[in-house]
């Protein structure tokens, strides 16, 4: 009896530590598409200065597996970065001396209960438009009654959850102003 308890609290404690890591980072061409067009037509170019997170962002925990790696070897707002830095640079204005753009991810969170979602909140700004703006993106996907499959789902989902976050911040009324022209 005592080693079917040990074997269950092993397995518990194994099955409580497991992770689950996402997919690096697709461009979208849909919002490389609206950020060209915003930037082409103000006549300007950018560069991707420091992006933050604020207290308590982090690595979001999913159920009972731990910590899901959406930001492998990051931290969550590094990867936001390097997402637009990338679908920045396939516009062609990216330009190392223009006016930077800073990003602070306000929030994050992460359903995986009934309807899967993340919902993340992003501040934009620079010298330029000091105030910025802030986005709020929600993407829906689909869960699952298992952990490990309603887990891995989340960390599928996070990439489309950031390219409807950048596609918030390309399309922004204010986005072209960041650049100063």
């Amino acid at each position: 009896m005592k080693k079917l308890l040990a074997a269950g609290a092993a397995l518990l404690f194994l099955s409580a530590c497991e992770s689950t890591s996402s997919l690096p980072y697709t461009n979208s061409a849909q919002n490389v598409i609206a950020a060209q067009r915003a930037l082409v037509a103000a006549d300007t170019q950018i560069s991707v200065g420091q992006f933050t997170q604020a207290e308590g962002v982090g690595k979001p925990t999913c159920r009972m597996m731990g910590q899901l790696d959406v930001a492998p070897g990051k931290d969550i707002s590094d990867f936001i970065r390097d997402a637009f830095e990338s679908e920045i640079f396939a516009t062609g204005r990216l330009n190392a001396d223009a006016v930077s753009v800073r990003g602070h991810v306000e929030s994050i969170e992460m359903n995986t209960v009934g309807t899967g979602s993340w919902t993340i909140s992003l501040r934009i700004s620079s010298d330029s438009n000091p105030e910025g703006y802030s986005v709020t993106a929600r993407h829906v996907f689909a869960s699952s009654y298992s952990a490990y499959s309603a887990c891995q789902n989340a960390a599928t989902a996070f990439n489309p959850a950031v390219q409807a976050l950048l596609n918030q911040v390309v399309t922004h009324p204010q986005f072209a102003s960041l650049g100063g022209n």
